[in-house]
C-alpha cells in the first residue's frame, strides 16, 4: 500500500500519515459488498481472524510495503466463496489520526494497491531413470581394477587397494529435471540411494 501524496481526505498540508495513534488493521471481510452501492450504513461485516497490523507510522509519507497477508490469502484460496477482500480500519477512535493510501483510481499506476502471491501447485515429480535413460557411472583411479563403467550396477565412493596399491572409486549421477517449469520455487527435494547387495567393488 502506497501513501497518497495527493490525498483528498485528512489534513492535506500535513500529509497522509498523521497522528500519534494512527495504527490500523486490515480485517478480512465476511460479507459481500458492491462498489456502486456501498455506503457507511451498509458496510460489510468483518473478522478479527487473520487480521494484519499496520503499525503507527514513523513518517508522514510512509508506504506500507510487503505486509504479510499470507494467512488471510490462504483462507481466500481454500474457501473462495468467502473471499470478500479486506476492510482497512483504524484501531483508535481518537482524533486526529489518518492513514491514506493510493487507490486503484490513482493517476500513477505504480502506486495502486499491489497483492503479490507466490504459490505452488502441489506437484511432486519423481525421477527414476532406467538403464537406457540413466546418466550415472562409476570411475576409478586404477583402470585395471576400477575402469570407467557406465553400465556398472555400482554407484560408489570407495577408498581401497588395487593389487596392493591404493586406489579410489568415484561416481557421477545426473537427473533430467527439465520437465519442471523454469522459475519454479523448490519447496523440498530429496534423493534416495540404496545399498547394493550385489556390489562389484569393495569387499
Amino acid at each position: 500500500l502506497y501513501a497518497n501524496h495527493q490525498q483528498l481526505n485528512g489534513n492535506v498540508a500535513l500529509g497522509p500519515m498523521y497522528g500519534i495513534n494512527n495504527e490500523c488493521y486490515l480485517y478480512p471481510v465476511t460479507s459481500s459488498w458492491n462498489n456502486a452501492t456501498l455506503t457507511w450504513n451498509n458496510q460489510p461485516s468483518y473478522s478479527n481472524t487473520n487480521a494484519t497490523l499496520l503499525p503507527t507510522s514513523t513518517s508522514n509519507f510512509q508506504d506500507y510495503d510487503n505486509l504479510d497477508v499470507s494467512a488471510a490469502v490462504q483462507n481466500m484460496i481454500s474457501n473462495p466463496s468467502t473471499n470478500f477482500g479486506w476492510i482497512l480500519k483504524m484501531t483508535s477512535q481518537s482524533f486526529y489520526n489518518s492513514m491514506i493510501f493510493c487507490s486503484s483510481n490513482h493517476s500513477d499506476a505504480t502506486k495502486h494497491p499491489k497483492l503479490e502471491i507466490v504459490y505452488t501447485l502441489g506437484n511432486c515429480f519423481t525421477f527414476r531413470p532406467d538403464p537406457t535413460s540413466g546418466e550415472d557411472m562409476a570411475f576409478g583411479s586404477n583402470p585395471v581394477y576400477l575402469g570407467s563403467d557406465s553400465t556398472s550396477t555400482d554407484l560408489a565412493a570407495v577408498q581401497w587397494t588395487c593389487g596392493g596399491s591404493p586406489c579410489e572409486l568415484r561416481s557421477l549421477l545426473r537427473f533430467d529435471i527439465s520437465s519442471i517449469p523454469a522459475g519454479s520455487i523448490i519447496q523440498s527435494a530429496s534423493l534416495s540411494l540404496y545399498a547394493n547387495p550385489q556390489q562389484n567393488n569393495g569387499n
